[in-house]
């Protein structure tokens, strides 16, 4: 049995960007390199001639392996920088030979500190939080090597040059903050449920996805747990709603201090929490669950007198679809329920996990 990839719409539609803009922009890096062979400007031209290269080769591999459209990305936002702050320095060394003036000098840096604007407003929303932050540094880095390339080797200690380079990289310094906060604040508000903290159901659909093509891909397993609050009407009936709230925030506390950093908590729906864990096998995924298990058997939940989970542990399996997988998981759950609660129950599968074709 072949597993078919799973290419969510957003991951189809920034395929169809690329496919698009990618041609354009090395149409365009082409006619420029050609430009500068005219103008005998061999190194700009070379640089020129090879980012379009790598261009195309970028839209090439976009096009026939549709699942490294991340990758793509994060490549090509470091391949443009790379570029721009190598045509950076081909116009300091223009400038600095005395073959343009001061005006040529001016305009191109301008140019350039205007697309890397560009290129940073594309990362944020391409890239995750932790990608596009290593990627602008590593930009501002290398931009800022440049200014010292120019101060030290190309007699750029000159006030109005200095001027020039400190209020370009003064306007993407402050974009970069600007992104940065608003960039956390953004993807919290998309990703995070409102009242817990934890992922909403649609980012957790996301990390469901990537981590299914991912173990498809390398054949390595990822697990789910799906856990549900005990009584959890009894206790908004008890101690009322508030309490009942508190208690969600409480569990969700506690759990992400117990899983791991790379580990996907959400809130699945009312009282029902989901937690993807990648690289893990169904027993390592028990052992997190009974250990949640006891932990909120035994935690101290403010104004009500006991709270309990029932657990739910299901494995990815090669040959299910998403929908088995949680199936699965929610029918495990279901037993622990039926068995008298707070405790775990492993989905059974006859399906060896990650089997060959």
């Amino acid at each position: 049995m072949t597993v078919q990839p799973v290419f969510p719409e957003k991951e189809k539609r920034r395929r169809k960007v690329i496919l698009i803009t990618f041609p354009i922009g090395a149409a365009l890096t082409l006619v420029l390199a050609y430009d500068l062979f005219g103008r005998n400007e061999m190194m700009a031209a070379m640089v020129s001639a090879l980012f379009c290269a790598a261009v195309v080769i970028l839209c090439g591999v976009v096009y026939f392996y549709q699942r490294l459209v991340r990758d793509v990305e994060l490549a090509f936002f470091y391949s443009i920088t790379f570029y721009l702050c190598l045509m950076t320095i081909h116009y300091i060394n223009v400038f600095s030979s005395g073959v343009r003036t001061a005006e040529f000098f001016t305009s191109n840096l301008s140019a350039v500190v205007l697309w890397i604007a560009i290129v940073y407003m594309a990362s944020f929303m391409a890239l995750t939080s932790r990608q596009n932050s290593i990627f602008m540094s590593v930009s501002l880095g290398s931009l800022t090597f440049v200014l010292l390339y120019h101060m030290l080797f190309k007699d750029g200690f000159h006030l109005p040059i200095i001027l020039l380079w400190v209020r370009g990289l003064f306007a993407l310094f402050v974009l970069t903050m600007l992104i940065t906060q608003t960039g956390k604040l953004h993807q919290d508000y998309i990703t995070k449920d409102d009242l817990t903290g934890a992922y909403n159901r649609r980012e957790v659909y996301h990390a469901l996805h990537r981590e299914m093509e991912r173990s498809a891909r390398q054949r390595k397993p990822f697990s789910i747990i799906l856990f549900d609050v005990d009584h959890f009407k009894s206790i908004n009936d008890t101690y009322g709603h508030i309490a009942g709230d508190n208690v969600l925030k409480e569990i969700t506390r506690l759990v992400t201090k117990i899983i791991r950093q790379v580990d996907y908590l959400g809130r699945w729906g009312g009282e029902e929490f989901l937690i993807v864990l990648p690289d893990t096998d169904i027993q390592s995924a028990e052992r997190l669950a009974q250990r949640l298990c006891d932990a909120t058997r035994q935690n101290h939940f403010e104004g009500v007198r006991q709270v309990t989970a029932s657990f739910g542990v299901a494995d990815y399996r090669y040959g299910q679809d998403l929908e088995m997988m949680l199936h699965a998981a929610d029918s495990a759950m279901y037993q622990a329920k039926q068995g008298g609660r707070d405790q775990v129950v492993v989905s059974f599968n006859t399906i060896p996990p990650n089997a060959p074709n």
